[in-house]
């Protein structure tokens, strides 16, 4: 394996681009299984706020669940101000039967961003060499998920830029790439 590797080191992996969220909250929620209904009742709560989840996977470790999802900055107070209520104020109990509360299930990651590579077109060696690259230069992986078409890789929001530097190392962007940074933001209202 190592040969391979080595013959492909100064090769760049041609991609279609690279784009930034915006600055995000990350929520690590652990249970075990059977997943339990009060992190399904907490999303359905979002939804019914409006709040959107730009990035949402879930995978299995061990004998429990592992929920990874974020959400924008200015979120995160609604959020914080949901999962604290008073139970007497009218608020959602968000304990477990036995009385451990959601938020403290959660890790949570204040300052990330998702840096998205797309397409990727299912490319093994583009996710090494993305995990490689990003590892020696110090650049902390959050979390990341992948499809046929994207690769979403979560990093400190303030190193997205320095992220980038490194991977136009090993990638090749299109000469007419847009803007890394969205130049508007689409935010759902309420009729």
């Amino acid at each position: 394996m190592d040969v391979y590797c080595n013959e492909t080191e100064g090769i760049k992996i041609s991609i279609g681009g690279i784009k930034f969220s915006p600055e995000l909250v990350q929520y690590t929620h652990y249970c075990s299984l059977p997943a339990e209904d009060l992190l399904i009742d907490f999303f359905r709560c979002l939804t019914e706020q409006k709040v959107n989840l730009p990035f949402l996977c879930a995978c299995s470790v061990g004998d429990g669940i592992r929920n990874t999802f974020c959400l924008a900055a200015n979120d995160a107070p609604r959020v914080e101000m949901l999962l604290n209520a008073d139970i007497s104020a009218g608020g959602r109990n968000w304990r477990t039967p036995e009385g451990v509360s959601l938020q403290d299930q959660m890790e949570i990651i204040r300052g990330v961003g998702t840096l998205t590579l797309f397409p990727h077109r299912r490319s093994l060696i583009l996710l090494g060499r993305v995990i490689e690259i990003l590892g020696e230069s110090g650049i902390t992986i959050h979390s990341l998920c992948t499809s046929i078409s994207a690769l979403a890789i979560n990093i400190d929001y303030l190193l997205l830029d320095q992220a980038v530097e490194e991977l136009c190392k090993i990638v090749e962007l299109p000469n007419d790439h847009a803007p890394f940074r969205p130049e508007f933001c689409v935010r759902q209202i309420s009729p």
